[in-house]
């Protein structure tokens, strides 16, 4: 089963599917980071706030 479907992809289509799962994971990691290095102190606490809120 698995030869067939390896018989199917091809090196572009697999380097493709990676990259569509990597990019925006690295993506969101990145935003993340840098969100919690350089935001105001007033947004981390409206941000603490509407947490809380919500839980």
């Amino acid at each position: 089963m698995m030869g067939f479907i390896a018989d199917r992809l091809n090196n572009m289509a697999l380097i493709c599917l990676i990259l569509s799962i990597t990019v925006p994971i690295t993506i969101y990691y990145i935003n993340s980071k840098y969100h919690q290095l350089v935001d105001p102190k007033w947004k981390k606490e409206n941000d603490q706030q509407s947490e809380s809120k919500n839980q």
